[in-house]
């Protein structure tokens, strides 16, 4: 029986939402609004895919750094959409629950509430 970490792709997809959200709410007009709502999450996914995904092979460093840059990010297009008390929230959260995962040494690849 595998332990399970709980959460990853809930907080990514949270992350790549907020992305979306405070594109589409930093555009100047449609087309920006556009390429920003979409531009950022799609980019988040693919740098998360490259270094900080559990299948991904590019080493710890880059994926701590990877982990660190997009959810602070996401913390940050929170408190600048207006919701500074969600975005430390979010923060304290996202904290809690990675060092929940390397302190209680959760496997990253089972899936929450997964056995084996």
């Amino acid at each position: 029986m595998g332990k399970s970490r709980g959460g990853a792709p809930g907080r990514t997809g949270r992350a790549l939402i907020v992305f979306g959200w405070w594109g589409w709410h930093t555009g100047d007009d449609l087309a920006g609004r556009l390429i920003l709502a979409i531009g950022l999450p799609v980019a988040a996914a693919v740098l998360w895919g490259l270094f900080a995904a559990p299948t991904a092979r590019r080493g710890q460093v880059p994926r701590a750094m990877v982990k660190t840059l997009v959810f602070g990010l996401a913390a940050l297009a929170l408190w600048d959409l207006g919701h500074p008390l969600v975005a430390v929230l979010y923060a304290v959260v996202v904290v809690g629950n990675i060092l929940a995962i390397h302190l209680g040494k959760l496997s990253p690849d089972v899936p929450s509430g997964s056995r084996s």
